[in-house]
């Protein structure tokens, strides 16, 4: 064999072994580290008195707030009144189901003032509204809901309260009518999933949604 070439192999393996025992060796410290603190977070709690050691601001000394999370692990979620209407959050929304009676125009001035970005709810698809028909069933079945659907500034053309047209509708059969002069639309009116106009001076509860 070539003493040159079998020179140069033997260096890059001895290069190689040396990077290899190295990045072993710090992959070992890490570990160590890890199992000493039981503390993945860094939060200052180990695992098995923090109920999320993978989010910094979840431990048991964390200020609760309105979230929809636990964020001081007593097992509560947003508790002591945070919120200003019942919350729940889904796929990175939160949402605000208010048990206030109020005509169409103070649900949509309402909204905004709840929680910065919030508006009243409009429903994209048919995931969302499945979602909304379950949750406001565990707040109150019994009770209508403003969504942002409108026909206001022009009769049979509904748009949500922000102009858009909307891409997904799941009105119930002969619906909307505009029986009586209804522009404005509601959940829940005949106990169902499905939708129904209404006036706009009726009172009823409504859902609010914004960044979670």
């Amino acid at each position: 064999m070539n003493y040159k070439l079998y020179h140069s192999i033997f260096i890059v393996c001895q290069i190689s072994c040396i990077a290899a025992d190295k990045e072993s060796e710090e992959e070992d410290s890490a570990i160590e580290e890890i199992e000493e603190n039981n503390d993945v977070d860094g939060d200052g709690y180990e695992i098995g008195e923090d109920c999320n050691d993978n989010n910094a601001a979840i431990h048991p000394a964390a200020e609760e707030v309105c979230d929809g999370l636990d964020n001081n692990c007593d097992e509560q979620i947003d508790e002591g009144d945070l919120c200003p209407c019942e919350y729940y959050a889904y796929d990175g929304i939160g949402y605000f189901f208010c048990e206030q009676q109020v005509v169409w125009s103070e649900a949509m001035a309402t909204c905004p003032t709840l929680r910065e970005g919030y508006e009243l709810l409009s429903i994209n698809d048919e995931t969302e509204d499945a979602w909304i028909y379950e949750q406001f069933n565990i707040v109150d079945g019994n009770a209508r809901w403003w969504i942002s659907l409108n026909d206001i500034d022009e009769e049979g053309v509904f748009r949500w309260g922000d102009g858009q047209l909307p891409k997904y509708t799941n009105w119930d059969a002969a619906e909307p009518n505009d029986s009586g002069g209804e522009d404005c639309a509601e959940l829940n009116r005949f106990y169902n999933d499905e939708w129904n106009d209404i006036r706009c001076d009726a009172s009823i509860y409504f859902i609010c949604e914004g960044p979670r």
